[in-house]
């Protein structure tokens, strides 16, 4: 959850605030990659819906918008070469029909996203 909170830093923040929270998460997904590793030591296995669990839901709970988040801020988060077992992951579980069915359309997030982000810059900066 602490990578979920320095997610929503870089959001509600710009400036030298923004780099700072970037930097800890760029941080924290490396040692995110990292327990990906001994998790599963072999790679990610093919993930389908008969065999998703709760970790796989915690997943795509957090990251599963990254390419809104990406698309609003101008950042990568989720970099295939930094990151690739999170990347791959990520990739499989979005492909599993239910949950592409499940989430938001990508444009309507994005515009939910920058709404938020210009309201809470603005507030902060009144």
């Amino acid at each position: 959850m602490q990578l979920f909170e320095t997610l929503r830093s870089v959001l509600k923040s710009d400036g030298e605030a923004q780099e700072k929270a970037l930097k800890e998460v760029f941080e924290k997904l490396s040692l995110l990659e990292e327990g990906i590793k001994n998790i599963f030591p072999e790679g990610i296995q093919i993930i389908e819906h008969e065999n998703v669990g709760l970790l796989d839901i915690v997943m795509i709970s957090v990251f599963g918008p990254y390419k809104v988040y990406e698309e609003v801020l101008g950042l990568k988060f989720i970099d295939p070469e930094k990151t690739p077992l999170l990347f791959s992951w990520l990739t499989a579980l979005l492909e599993i029909p239910v949950v592409k069915d499940s989430l938001p359309p990508h444009e309507k997030l994005v515009g939910f996203i920058k709404f938020i982000r210009q309201n809470t810059l603005s507030s902060t900066s009144a």
